[in-house]
């Protein structure tokens, strides 16, 4: 027999998106809801797909770690269902190294309906349950009654076996879907840094097919507007298949059908099909009264054949002031103290016989406007028209002036109506606090003599990363007051604190002159960077002088084919000669990226001068093997530089230098217009080298592609980029790296 179905279920304005409770290795609580259509999962913005313990980034993608989350049965075959047969169900959840699991799974069909009945068996790790306002059904993790966050729990065993039973419809439904997913926490006390999610569904067919025409709601009721008023909008999903034709949608008197939810009604519409097949669609329904009252009927859909199905539809026309909302605010919102949330919600106003205007009033700690990008404030007013507020769209964010939980309702009023409230939480952390001590004085040099060091202590509280110092241009910071001077150090905080640290600075100046700038001290998610004013003043020595600045990473490439480049800068005052930069054996060197190589390059003084010149290096090694040598720089009567560079090549492409740790180095920094990345890995994968702000913001993507082990060299243009502190952040399979650059 030919297969025809038709599917309708109803919800108000658009389908309510529900997510479970999972408690996170921090042991505060966050949403993770099963991967259903127009829901998100656990790697959703703001929740553990943020990745660096911001609460306002993140959105990584579902599946992106090393573990894995699965469905099976040990008495399903080829994944089909007799109906009213018990099925036992396990899904497994696994990440090495995790120690802490959660997850949500939810079975639907084709219309949005729970599809048969899931039976808790392990009701030590696991329960069911549906949220308010919805009728979905969904198996969670759960905990003890008792402790500090009491009714929830993990599962703390790697691989985390969930166990449950599932009895398949009484009837066939046709297709359902197991829709699944998972967190594996990395405990690093970060509340959502590092975490990894798993999201999965599965499809299960019924052993044989039937003619079948379903009609999932028999009726909507408790529209209600003023006369001649169009009432707010609810909204009923329809599917079919095995269908003649398309499909006709036609509403009865003083009720009228559209695909949208505020615009586009009529009396009747269709909706096309393919192949017979009617996909998966949202229809919205409104009473429009023309006279004073009540009035019913039934929304009807039919094809072509003989295939039917129909909704009743009620309402009311009413001659009191009266308001109406509709709320799709279902999770919480997430931010830092001072920060307003980067996630806008809205929700949906009107009102009818108004003889005021009707007002949506903030609580504290939150903020409403008519307008998702601004105009934020404490209330919004809208005038009615002939007293009628149509449908409008009203948004709220979350700015907590303390940390904590605030949970709390927005009245929406208007004189002789009854106020209607909408429930609202949030939850906000401290900022982090980044401290300084201690003062420098000017520091005075010869051009190629670095100062001596002068020292600050610097430490944080409440950080979400760790913190990074960066020097300026003609200044160096090192950890240690004798060693390791580079552009940069990082202070590894942990949970959450750098304990106070002395920061080495020291002034190691190109040319002659006065260098006055800023040491930088930030973190990710502080939003006010310290700066540590610097000041310097530098001669040239009285003989001639060559000064040189590099930081090489080893050369790696394979015979024949030469390395990426690298590059430093040198200068020479008080010169007589040309100044010669001579590269050893395997390697050249060029004025000019990409072309121009040889043995050696000559730089022509003016005044007695050179000055700041870029040099390109690269490795061109003619036998496989490690190479430790120096490139000279030399001219007549000058001390003879030396630069070290250290190479390592083999015979095939696969047989690249492995660094030991993935690193990431940006030049030049601070940057002005054009510049690269470097990028060393210590293993293969999925390359994905990014711009972040200062908040943890990505700015722009720079690289996303598969990668080797060993270097890549990525361009960088910030053209046009506002000044200040950037983050280039490097992730290449689990490893993650930042960089801070400054931006000039």
């Amino acid at each position: 027999m030919k297969r025809k179905i038709i599917f309708v279920t109803a919800v108000i304005i658009a389908l309510f998106s529900f997510t479970m409770a999972v408690k996170d290795n921090s042991g505060k609580f966050h949403t993770a809801g099963a991967p259903i259509p127009g829901e998100t999962t656990c790697s959703a913005p703001a929740c553990h797909g943020a990745g660096n313990g911001s609460f306002t980034t993140g959105g990584l993608a579902d599946n992106a770690g090393p573990g894995s989350i699965t469905l099976s049965s040990s008495n399903m075959t080829s994944w089909t269902y007799t109906p009213g047969t018990l099925y036992h169900m396990t899904l497994t959840l696994t990440q090495p190294g995790c120690t802490l699991f959660g997850f949500s799974a939810a079975i639907i069909d084709n219309a949005g309906r729970n599809a048969g009945t899931i039976t808790v068996t392990d009701a030590t790790h696991t329960r069911k349950g549906s949220p308010v306002g919805s009728t979905v059904v969904y198996l969670t993790h759960t905990g003890p009654a008792t402790g500090p966050n009491p009714g929830y729990q993990v599962i703390s065993t790697d691989p985390a076996i969930i166990n449950f039973d599932w009895t398949a419809p009484a009837t066939n439904v046709g297709p359902v879907t197991f829709y699944f997913d998972g967190v594996a926490s990395n405990n690093n006390t970060l509340e959502d840094g590092g975490d990894n999610v798993y999201a999965g569904s599965q499809v299960v067919n019924p052993n044989s097919v039937s003619s079948l025409l379903l009609a999932t709601v028999s009726s909507i009721s408790g529209f209600s507007s003023a006369n001649n008023v169009p009432s707010l909008s609810q909204s009923i999903m329809v599917a079919g298949g095995g269908l003649t034709g398309n499909v006709t949608v036609t509403a009865p008197a003083q009720y009228q059908v559209s695909l949208n939810s505020t615009t586009g009604f009529a009396s009747s519409l269709v909706l096309s099909t393919s192949s017979g097949t009617l996909p998966t669609t949202t229809l919205y329904i409104r009473y429009s009264p023309t006279s004073a009252g009540s009035a019913s009927g039934n929304v009807t859909l039919a094809d072509a054949g003989s295939t039917t199905a129909s909704v009743a539809v009620s309402g009311s026309t009413t001659t009191s002031a009266t308001l109406y909302v509709v709320s799709l605010i279902t999770n919480s919102f997430r931010t830092i103290v001072g920060t307003p949330s980067a996630t806008v919600k809205n929700f949906t106003v009107a009102g009818v016989n108004l003889t005021s205007n009707l007002v949506v009033t903030a609580p504290a700690n939150y903020e409403v406007s008519l307008s998702a990008g601004s105009g934020f404030g404490g209330s919004v007013s809208i005038a009615p028209v002939s007293g009628a507020v149509p449908a409008t769209t009203v948004y709220v964010r979350y700015n907590p002036s303390s940390a904590g939980l605030h949970n709390n309702l927005i009245p929406v009023s208007s004189a002789g109506a009854t106020t209607k409230n909408i429930s609202i939480g949030g939850l906000s952390v401290p900022p982090p606090v980044l401290n300084q001590s201690g003062t420098l004085s000017a520091y005075s040099t010869v051009v190629g003599t670095p100062s001596t060091a002068q020292s600050i202590n610097v430490s944080g509280t409440s950080l979400l990363a760790d913190m990074m110092v960066t020097a300026p241009s003609n200044y160096e910071v090192s950890l240690s007051s004798s060693a390791g001077y580079s552009s940069s150090v990082t202070l590894t905080q942990t949970s959450g604190t750098v304990s106070s640290t002395p920061v080495y600075i020291r002034y190691n100046p190109l040319a002659a002159g006065t260098h006055n700038s800023s040491v930088t001290i930030s973190s990710v998610g502080a939003n006010t960077p310290i700066s540590v004013s610097v000041s310097g003043t530098s001669t040239n020595p009285a003989g001639p002088s060559i000064s040189a600045s590099n930081t090489f990473s080893t050369f790696t490439t394979t015979v024949g084919t030469p390395s990426a480049e690298q590059t430093f800068t040198v200068s020479g005052v008080n010169l007589t000669a040309n100044l010669i930069v001579a590269a050893p054996t395997d390697f050249e060197v060029s004025l000019t990226s990409g072309t121009g190589f040889g043995s050696s390059v000559n730089l022509i003084p003016s005044s007695g001068s050179v000055s700041s010149t870029t040099v390109y290096v690269r490795y061109n090694p003619s036998a496989a093997g490690v190479t430790s040598v120096t490139i000279d720089l030399t001219s007549t009567g000058a001390t003879t530089k030396t630069v070290s560079v250290n190479g390592n090549s083999s015979t095939t492409e696969v047989m690249s230098s492995i660094a030991a740790t993935t690193t990431l180095a940006v030049y030049p920094n601070p940057l002005s217009g054009a510049g690269y990345v470097v990028a060393n890995n210590a293993s293969e994968g999925l390359m994905k080298i990014s711009v972040l702000n200062y908040q943890g913001q990505p700015v722009k993507e720079l690289y996303s592609s598969y990668a080797g082990i060993g270097e890549t060299k990525i361009p960088l243009d910030f053209t046009g980029m506002k000044k200040g502190a950037y983050i280039i952040e490097l992730q290449v399979g689990e490893n993650t790296v930042r960089k801070q650059i400054i931006a000039e």
